[in-house]
């Protein structure tokens, strides 16, 4: 099955993210994993419920995984970043194309 990105939503979470302060990035995430579609596997929020190995995340077909999840929300922008590079390579870190 092959489907088209969206790029637009993809770099627009890449800048949301970027301006949102560290402590609220995976809040971020998640809230957009819950707002347009998307999946995760993530610790329970009760404490001993479930605790994955690997935490993941994918929204807007970017996918992302990390074993410490502060770093989950880093990971994705990282993946998104490539995604969006390989579409434009003109397309920078430090703020799009």
């Amino acid at each position: 099955m092959s489907q088209r990105l969206d790029l637009d939503r993809i770099r627009w979470l890449v800048d949301a993210l970027d301006s949102a302060a560290e402590t609220d990035m995976l809040e971020a995430l998640k809230g957009a994993v819950i707002g347009y579609g998307g999946r995760w596997d993530l610790p329970s929020e009760r404490v001993g419920d479930y605790q994955p190995c690997i935490m993941s995340v994918q929204v807007f077909g970017v996918y992302a995984m990390a074993e410490v999840l502060e770093e989950l929300p880093d990971n994705w922008i990282r993946a998104a970043r490539n995604v969006l590079t390989a579409d434009n390579p003109d397309f920078s870190d430090a703020g799009g194309a």
